[in-house]
């Protein structure tokens, strides 16, 4: 279970497994904790296999759990949220215009943790501090776009009808089969 606060009730709203927010919340500690595993790859150190094994992991969960965590929000939740009110619309539009910004840099390093994974085209050449630039950007700006989405996106995903947030959870599974 995890605790967040809502903005109307100082209370925390405590968030399950099954439950929208939970769900969310779940998905942006592994989106912290694959950013974690990409700075220790981006040092360039480390046993061979295990680096490689690393980069598969994190090459994975980038190019295939971050995109449908992408469509949770933009497809499933944007739609329901942005009919409450203009302020949330707003926000809404400003995160995933983010997501725009956010996915050209993981496709750039896609290709680098590819290499790294023995995945990639045999010909590409990594620059590793061009790399550790880059990734210190992506983790800067993931940092405020997460800390933006749960202060701003989760508490009025709470004030969404329980058969919206049922119907959000079943989509977000259905993404999954």
């Amino acid at each position: 279970m995890i605790p967040l606060r809502s903005r109307r009730d100082p209370a925390p709203t405590v968030h399950g497994p099954d439950d929208v927010v939970g769900r969310l919340a779940d998905c942006h500690a592994r989106i912290r904790r694959f950013l974690v595993d990409a700075r220790a790859l981006a040092t360039g150190t480390g046993e061979p296999s295990r680096r490689r094994e690393s980069a598969r992991a994190v090459l994975r969960y980038f190019r295939v759990a971050m995109p449908l965590h992408e469509a949770d929000e933009d497809a499933s939740i944007a739609p329901r949220i942005e009919q409450r009110s203009v302020g949330l619309a707003r926000a809404l539009l400003a995160r995933m215009d983010e997501h725009g910004a956010i996915d050209a840099a993981v496709d750039l390093l896609c290709a680098d943790w590819a290499c790294w994974a023995g995945e990639g085209d045999p010909g590409h050449v990594v620059d590793l501090a061009g790399h550790q630039r880059l990734l210190e950007t992506l983790d800067a700006a993931m940092e405020v776009h997460l800390e933006l989405e749960e202060r701003e996106i989760f508490p009025a995903i709470d004030t969404l009808p329980a058969s919206e947030r049922r119907a959000i959870v079943l989509e977000m599974q259905e993404r999954r089969r």
